[in-house]
């Protein structure tokens, strides 16, 4: 059978950080207007979920798949009330019909921010069967975490840790950001020194990426911020690698970092091209040759669902069947798709012969650039450390002419 994983999108925050490119809501506070949406969109994410459990397509394919991970993202699904995190659980595990025992085999994580970490709420998730936290740190320095809108303080989450460890969740991940404008090498090595003295199984670790449309994008396009030292942030990059492999964590993916056995099971089956249903608004999904993703607007999304008695997500791209491309052209995009997702992951991706024959000339070249390890399985890409600080040109060299 093959792995299908879940991805459920939670579009709440407390606040929107001026770096976030992700579609979600924001309030300071839970006015009754802030309840009546959030529990609009569980129960239509709910309902979505029933629509789709009861489509031709996963129907007449069902027999093929087992949930291997499901993966609660946002915004910030720790904000909302746990109980409507557990609703969607009990749904999933009734309309795909998993066992308590099923249960208990399956990754399944929830994105949280320091300042809604509470005892009860990890209690509320640890009981029914999550068993997995990412928690956005992003810096350990008040300043920088000001300048990102970040809606807590390094007091605040000293104080998330401590209730993390006095609970019955083992298995955490750390995310942190560097690349800031006005971030010096000391405060980065700051974060990740203490980083690792919290002691998380997992670390991500993200260059910056500016978005026009952000707050950040904007602030630095009028000069109100500068633009982040692009030399500054490689040698991040690199002390990153360093600092975390001398600590015993290993990297496994360009910005992931691991102890033995706790790999982020998620994010490898999507960099592995399994298939995955996303539900929520703005969630996205690839199964059985389709890709789509959901509208970007609350209302929009619930009156949507509310008025299906089919399922019928709006599909964007789709990356095998579209029968409006020619079969070349659906070829590349597999091709495509197939190394930017693999090739970000330390061990490569294998190519099928086929597509070394059509890609052996851009091969060569960055090879011989030293983008490209020199494998004895030819057919196998592998970046090097030079590689991984080009990857988006080794991908578009990769595919020039192609």
């Amino acid at each position: 059978m093959k792995k299908l994983g879940i991805y459920i999108h939670i579009p709440f925050c407390k606040s929107k950080c001026t770096y976030c490119n992700f579609y979600s809501q924001s309030s300071d506070c839970l006015s009754a207007k802030d309840i009546i949406i959030q529990t609009s969109i569980i129960e239509a994410i709910n309902r979505e979920i029933e629509l789709f459990v009861k489509s031709e397509e996963y129907l007449k394919n069902k027999q093929k798949y087992y949930i291997s991970t499901i993966y609660f993202g946002g915004g910030t699904p720790s904000y909302i009330d746990a109980d409507m995190i557990i609703s969607i659980i009990k749904t999933i595990q009734r309309e795909f019909a998993i066992s308590d025992k099923d249960m208990e085999k399956i990754e399944v994580t929830i994105e949280a921010n320091p300042d809604s970490i509470t005892k009860e709420k990890l209690d509320k998730y640890y009981e029914n069967g999550i068993n997995r936290l990412s928690v956005g740190l992003q810096a350990y320095n008040d300043r920088l975490l000001g300048l990102m809108g970040r809606p807590y303080n390094c007091k605040i989450f000293d104080k998330c840790v401590e209730i993390i460890n006095q609970s019955r969740f083992k298995n955490w991940s750390l995310d942190l950001i560097f690349g800031l404008p006005n971030q010096s090498m000391k405060d980065w090595t700051n974060t990740l020194g203490k980083a690792i003295s919290f002691s998380p199984k997992h670390i991500s670790c993200y260059s910056l990426e500016v978005h026009r449309n952000t707050i950040l994008g904007r602030n630095i396009k009028t000069g109100k911020m500068p633009n982040p030292d692009e030399i500054l942030d490689r040698k991040m990059y690199h002390r990153a690698v360093k600092i975390l492999a001398d600590n015993h964590y290993f990297q496994y993916e360009i910005s992931n970092f691991a102890k033995k056995g706790y790999k982020c099971r998620h994010n490898l089956d999507f960099w592995n091209r399994n298939s995955y249903i996303g539900f929520g608004p703005s969630a996205c999904s690839t199964f059985e040759g389709e890709s789509w993703c959901n509208i970007s607007e609350n209302t929009k999304y619930i009156d949507k669902v509310n008025g299906s008695k089919v399922f019928d997500s709006i599909l964007i791209s789709d990356v095998s069947s579209d029968l409006s491309k020619s079969h070349s052209d659906c070829s590349k995009r597999k091709l495509y798709q197939k190394i930017m997702l693999g090739i970000r992951l330390n061990k490569g991706v294998i190519i099928y012969s086929k597509e070394y024959s059509i890609l052996i000339k851009n091969i060569s070249k960055l090879r011989s650039n030293g983008l490209l390890m020199k494998d004895k399985n030819i057919k196998k890409l592998i970046l090097t450390q030079k590689g991984r600080d080009l990857a988006d040109y080794v991908i578009e060299q990769l595919l020039e002419n192609v």
